[in-house]
C-alpha cells in the first residue's frame, strides 16, 4: 500500500530505547521545484526507465551537495577541513533543544542577545535547533536573499559559552547570508570548533517550549510536559570526499 506524505507518525516505540509519543520529518522536500541556493534550479530528476517501455522505473538524479536539508563539512569553508564522510555521526545524534525565534520578523539576523537569555539551557545542550520566520516558505518558492541567519557574535558567544554544543541546525538553505558576512564568519567559527551546520530544516510544524517572546530578551517558557524533549537523528548520503552531502533529518517527541 502507499505511504501517504504525512511523515509525522504515532507509530510503536517498543523498538527504540526510549519511548516516544511522534516521530516528526523536519526534512526539505526535493524535487525540480523545490528552492534552491539563489535559485540556481539545478536540480534534475530525468527518467531513465518508464513503465511503458521497460516495465519498470529508474530516475537519475541531478543536484548540488548542499540542496534541500544537507550538513556541510569543514572542508566547506576551511582549507585543511575534513571531508564529509569523516564527520561523526554521533555529533548529529542526541537529544536536542529546539529555540523558537519566530518573533524576529524584521531582523536579517540572529543575534547572541536573542540568546542570552536561554544560556542555562544551552550551556546543557548537545545539538541546537533554530525555528525562525524561515520555516514559514513553501519548499519550492523563490530564494530569500533576505532570510534570518545566524550572526557572527552570536556564533563567537555559542562557541565560547555553550561547550556542549556539537551540532547547530537553521531552516533555511543556508546559516548565513553573503551579503552580510563577506567571509563567511558564522561558517568558520562553528566549523573550526568541530560543530557541525545542518541547513535546510522544516520546523513550522513543531512546537517547542522555548520561545522568545520579546525582541527584548524576554524569555517565555512553556513547561508542557509534552513538549520538553525532542531527540533529533540526522544521516548524510555516504559521499566520499567532498564538502556536503544531502541529509534526512527526523525527531521523536518524547513523552
Amino acid at each position: 500500500m502507499p505511504q501517504d506524505n504525512d511523515n509525522t507518525k504515532n507509530i510503536n516505540s517498543s523498538y527504540f530505547p526510549f519511548s516516544f509519543k511522534e516521530l516528526i520529518d523536519i526534512s526539505w522536500e526535493l524535487n525540480e521545484q523545490s528552492t534552491t541556493w539563489k535559485d540556481e534550479k539545478d536540480t534534475q530528476f530525468i527518467a531513465k526507465r518508464n513503465w511503458q517501455e521497460h516495465h519498470a522505473r529508474q530516475t537519475k538524479l541531478i543536484f548540488n551537495a548542499h540542496t534541500g536539508t544537507h550538513i556541510d563539512a569543514p572542508c566547506h569553508f576551511l582549507e585543511n577541513g575534513y571531508t564529509v564522510d569523516k564527520i561523526n555521526l554521533e555529533k548529529m545524534q542526541g537529544f536536542c533543544t529546539i529555540l523558537d525565534l519566530t518573533i524576529l520578523q524584521n531582523e536579517d539576523r540572529i543575534e547572541w542577545k536573542h540568546l542570552q537569555s536561554f544560556i542555562n539551557i544551552l550551556k546543557e545542550t548537545k545539538i541546537l535547533l533554530l525555528k525562525t520566520r524561515n520555516s514559514f516558505k513553501n519548499y519550492n518558492d523563490v530564494f530569500d536573499r533576505k532570510f534570518i541567519s545566524l550572526g557572527e557574535d552570536a556564533a563567537l558567544n555559542i562557541v565560547k559559552n555553550c561547550k556542549n554544543i556539537s551540532c547547530i541546525g537553521i531552516d533555511y538553505l543556508g546559516i548565513e547570508r553573503s551579503d552580510i558576512q563577506k567571509d563567511h564568519e558564522t561558517h568558520k567559527l562553528l566549523l573550526q570548533n568541530d560543530i557541525v551546520i545542518v541547513e535546510g530544516l522544516r520546523l513550522q510544524h513543531v512546537e517547542t517550549p522555548f520561545q522568545l517572546v520579546d525582541e527584548q530578551k524576554e524569555v517565555s517558557v512553556n513547561f508542557n510536559e509534552d513538549l520538553q524533549k525532542y531527540f533529533f537523528i540526522c544521516l548524510p548520503i555516504k559521499c566520499s570526499g567532498i564538502d556536503g552531502a544531502p541529509s534526512r533529518c527526523i525527531i521523536y517527541r518524547l513523552n
